[in-house]
């Protein structure tokens, strides 16, 4: 009689006893490691073999765009290259960095002595490093009541978001403000930016929404509306962008600078792909976690929305939508943090998603694609998707089962 060892996720492989030689490897036949950079591929119930990122992953980006490196000093990739993203402070991974397409509307985003910025003297900075390592900065002189300001045409009724990197001298505070230049009007007071400090660079960002007939904004990085309140003040890379959160840095001289989108999938699906079942976790953080729709994968042939299978980040939930219509009948998992940690069990009429440790409601009317041509990662993949995750992906893994709901728990817990 053959006595089978259990397969589990700390022993993936299984052998059957009476078999010699018979072996099945029940652990991911696909695994994306974003933080450790290691990735492998196999067939399924085979061991899979490692592999490159660019061997597995299909990235492009028509432009560069920017990263903290492991040195924690930010740089600008160029493009079609991953953008590996690492905490400026901490050094620590922090995984595939994914963005939409942002425009800074900003213009001479690091020499804030130069048109169009109107106001305080100062010098490019000698002696502090910028975030980048450079020496480009700006490092203003105040004596008096002043105020640095870039004057800007925007959109009515759209939110923007404005952002910049900023160091104490010997100037006691740093204050912010966005002015209604057509309404004669503040959309953020003046205010003070209490996370200013002599000790190292640190980011400010404000969200704001410009009033139906607003036309101009005045963008303010620093205020000094204190005739007692003098010295030095160090600014960089100050950038304007339509959305409801920032993004990285992007650097502008006299013109405005476009940083195109992260496009990435995994388009070779055979022979790690199963389509009568299977279980994908994934793991990464978001930017911003708000009601527009924000994908980490996505499984399916390109087709209309309906037609792919995907885990998407709203507001307070962690949703896997089937490629089932209406695509309104979904697994939903409790999830209002930046973070998430998600494992998606399928099989046709059985879809369950957990999210950080916990199980979401059960799917029993739901399909999965057939034939997909490949798999999506942090956008959506149905035609004209967008979508955009908007953050990193930590770690990506397809296992060819739907496996238990205790290891669904176990693979997302902390």
């Amino acid at each position: 009689m053959r006595t089978p060892i259990v397969a589990s996720l700390v022993h993936p492989m299984v052998r059957t006893i009476g078999e010699a030689g018979a072996q099945r490897y029940f652990g991911p036949s696909l695994s994306l490691d974003f933080i450790n950079q290691q990735y492998s591929m196999g067939a399924v119930w085979q061991k899979p073999t490692a592999k490159s990122f660019s061997a597995l992953v299909t990235l492009t980006r028509s432009t560069g765009g920017g990263r903290f490196n492991a040195a924690g000093v930010y740089e600008w990739v160029a493009a079609n290259q991953p953008r590996f993203d690492y905490d400026p402070l901490t050094l620590t991974p922090l995984g595939l960095l994914i963005e939409e397409q942002r425009t800074n509307l900003c213009l001479q985003s690091d020499s804030i002595l130069t048109l169009p910025w109107i106001g305080q003297t100062g010098s490019i900075e000698s002696t502090i490093p910028s975030p980048d390592g450079t020496f480009n900065s700006t490092r203003l002189n105040y004596g008096t009541v002043a105020q640095t300001y870039q004057l800007l045409t925007v959109t009515p009724g759209q939110q923007y978001t404005f952002s910049y990197f900023v160091r104490l001298g010997t100037k006691p505070s740093n204050s912010y403000a966005v002015y209604d230049h057509t309404n004669s009007a503040f959309l953020v007071a003046a205010t003070v930016n209490a996370s200013a400090t002599t000790a190292r660079w640190t980011r400010l960002t404000v969200t704001f929404t410009t009033p139906a007939n607003c036309t101009q904004v005045r963008i303010y990085p620093d205020r000094n509306d204190s005739a007692g309140v003098t010295g030095t003040i160090y600014l960089w890379r100050v950038q304007l962008e339509a959305g409801a959160f920032a993004t990285s840095p992007i650097p502008t001289a006299t013109a405005q600078v476009t940083r195109a989108a992260d496009v990435v999938s995994v388009n070779v699906m055979a022979p790690w792909y199963r389509q009568s079942e299977g279980t994908i976790v994934v793991k990464g953080d978001l930017l911003n976690r708000n009601a527009s729709t924000k994908v980490s994968v996505d499984i399916g042939a390109g087709g209309a929305l309906g037609t792919t299978l995907f885990i998407k980040h709203i507001t307070s939930f962690d949703i896997a939508n089937p490629d089932t219509a209406p695509i309104s009948v979904a697994s939903i998992a409790n999830n209002a943090t930046l973070g998430f940690r998600c494992a998606l069990a399928m099989r046709r009429n059985d879809m369950l998603l957990a999210s950080n440790g916990a199980l979401g409601s059960a799917d029993t009317a739901c399909e999965i694609p057939v034939s997909p041509t490949r798999l999506t990662l942090g956008a959506g993949g149905w035609t004209a998707a967008g979508g955009y995750l908007n953050g990193h992906l930590r770690s990506v893994a397809y296992y060819p089962r739907r496996l238990p709901n205790t290891d669904l728990q176990a693979l997302t817990a902390a």
